[in-house]
């Protein structure tokens, strides 16, 4: 009878516990050329989805712990109301590449279950390359990333892949018409100053 009470007891407390904390994160990479006509304007689209138990205080993009997967170092980031950017990178390792950690500036600014904020950076890569392997570790995707609950470090963690979104054929027509008809213009530019 004992044995038969002790083992109603351990499955009613196993059956009451509760579910294991945890971020379910997605992310999608949206690329399109910089201005400048050299390099790319990376946006991400960050979701803490509905299937996630707690919040988001950091997204490391490109990175796992002891591991940066980008190339080059990116140019410049920009962030969200309440969040700050850094590129992070272990200089002297032969192996090492470049990441980018955005961090809440205080828990205010935790992401919530079911919301999104967007993230943005200027780099020197293609969308193509960092939805290649990287050129360090084990070569990973270069968007391998991590999301930590509150600041790095802290005990609620999920590495995940940030999707790269590949532009529709109908938009790399026009934009490929307008790099030209830039071209065109700076050159008709030059030539009439030559000539002047």
């Amino acid at each position: 009878m004992r044995i038969l009470l002790l083992t109603l007891g351990l499955i009613g407390i196993i059956s009451v516990s509760p579910a294991t904390a945890g971020i379910v994160a997605q992310g999608t990479l949206y690329t399109t050329p910089d201005i400048d006509g050299i390099n790319f304007d990376h946006t991400i689209v960050l979701t803490n989805t509905a299937a996630s138990t707690t919040t988001i205080g950091t997204f490391w993009f490109a990175w796992i712990p002891g591991e940066d997967f980008m190339l080059n170092q990116p140019i410049s980031a920009t962030s969200p109301t309440g969040w700050v950017a850094a590129f992070t990178h272990v200089p002297n390792i032969a192996t090492n590449g470049w990441a980018i950690q955005w961090k809440a500036s205080s828990s205010a600014s935790y992401m919530q279950v079911g919301s999104s904020l967007t993230f943005s950076f200027k780099s020197a890569e293609t969308d193509v390359q960092l939805a290649g392997p990287s050129p360090y570790w084990n070569h990973p995707q270069e968007t391998v990333s991590f999301v930590y609950n509150q600041a790095p470090f802290s005990a609620v963690s999920e590495q995940f892949t940030v999707n790269v979104s590949t532009p529709e054929p109908a938009t790399i027509v026009p934009a490929a018409l307008g790099l030209v008809g830039c071209a065109v213009g700076v050159y008709r530019r030059k030539r009439s100053v030559a000539t002047a």
